[in-house]
């Protein structure tokens, strides 16, 4: 499952439609899994010029959030705008967000990376390779690209 904080500005119809999705699904492939098989989700429904994601969080929408991926079941979530998706379940200073490797939630404990938000990826295509490293720390050698 991949998360991101809202629809990017350029995305169509459909969810990371647009520059930010192309870059996801080259990522994607890249760690060896078919982008058509990968869950998106938002967490806002559109862009908001500037989310208060504490206070969001604090009106329940971090409860929203942990259900809905208790729902989707995944086996591994990757959160992009950490800073932003850390804020909202109140987990402290944007920073510890980098260090976080799991996504708690009512149903248990998703194995999770959180991540920059895929336009600054865009715009710093070397913060890439941090990516690439901490997804393959986080993934048991037998899924390791296609293993």
């Amino acid at each position: 499952m991949v998360l991101v904080p809202m629809p990017a500005e350029d995305d169509g119809d459909m969810l990371l439609s647009g520059r930010a999705g192309r870059l996801l699904g080259t990522m994607l492939e890249a760690m060896g899994l078919d982008p058509a098989t990968v869950y998106r989700a938002s967490v806002l429904p559109s862009r908001i010029a500037l989310p208060d994601w504490a206070g969001l969080g604090a009106a329940g929408l971090g409860a929203v959030l942990k259900r809905h991926v208790a729902l989707a079941q995944p086996r591994r979530l990757l959160v992009f705008g950490r800073g932003d998706i850390s804020a909202l379940l109140a987990h402290g200073l944007a920073q510890n967000a980098h260090d976080l490797r799991a996504f708690n939630h009512d149903g248990g404990t998703v194995p999770a990376g959180f991540e920059y938000d895929l336009e600054t990826l865009l715009a710093k295509p070397g913060w890439k390779a941090g990516v690439w490293q901490r997804w393959l720390e986080g993934t048991p050698p037998s899924q390791e690209m296609g293993r």
